[in-house]
């Protein structure tokens, strides 16, 4: 599976760029006014021509007694381009080598710009979401572990053969710490009762809050991304906060 530029699109920051015409102080300007330290020249937003940083204005007024450069003195070579489906690798790499890369929309226009902080936000994100996914699987072992290894196996070893009817081979299963998502939302289906400390929850409801939680897991887990499930209420947390304290 290859993770494309979507991972990081939500956190791109707006484009502020300018036309061919300007001088410098409209880049100045643009440049305090947005809060940015590079102003792209790109001429009806699709033009990719030049690149000015605010680095090298500085560095010029510093060298030439502040004295304001013209654009040809100080602009440089235009940032490289991406597109929503390219390679998040190759994109990284870019970024890495350029501090930003210009990010093309569907209609060849560019409205967005990718830099280390889109790259940090973004994996801020995703490393939350997998403390979540953590911490409710850590949570569930502990509540099974107080179970019998036998009533574990065979409630596991009946669920495994009714799920391969029809195909014949019958999957082992596996040790307690290796158990997934779908292992055990089949125990706490089928053992439900011998869970005394959930016998005040209802189970429908929390077998659903489970099928849930392990969809949620699976689209982090291969970075498909979704805005169904809000962070605020996603099922990871509302599973945690039911499931008592072992």
């Amino acid at each position: 599976m290859i993770i494309t530029n979507a991972l990081l699109v939500k956190y791109a920051r707006k484009l502020v760029y300018a036309p061919l015409s300007v001088d410098i102080k409209q880049i100045n300007t643009l440049m305090i006014s947005n809060n940015v330290s590079m102003i792209p020249i790109i001429p009806g937003g699709k033009n990719n021509l030049a690149l000015i940083r605010r680095k090298s204005i500085w560095k010029y007024m510093i060298e030439n007694q502040q004295k304001l450069p013209e654009l040809d003195e100080i602009k440089e070579e235009p940032l490289p381009t991406v597109k929503l489906g390219d390679s998040l690798d190759d994109t990284l790499e870019k970024i890495r080598s350029n501090s930003a890369v210009l990010l093309e929309d569907e209609d060849c226009v560019f409205r967005k710009i990718l830099t280390p902080k889109s790259v940090a936000e973004s994996l801020f994100e995703f490393s939350t979401k997998y403390v979540k996914i953590n911490n409710l699987e850590d949570r569930l072992k502990e509540l099974i572990s107080g179970l019998s290894i036998e009533s574990v196996n065979e409630g596991l070893t009946t669920e495994y053969k009714n799920l391969s009817r029809g195909s014949g081979i019958v999957r082992p299963v596996p040790d307690l710490d290796k158990l997934t998502m779908i292992d055990y939302e089949l125990i706490l289906d089928n053992l439900w009762d011998s869970f005394r400390s959930l016998q005040h929850l209802d189970k429908p409801m929390m077998i659903k809050l489970l099928k849930e939680s392990r969809i949620y897991r699976n689209n982090v887990m291969h970075f498909r991304l979704t805005d169904e499930v809000s962070e605020e209420t996603n099922p990871c947390d509302l599973v945690l906060k039911i499931l008592p304290h072992t």
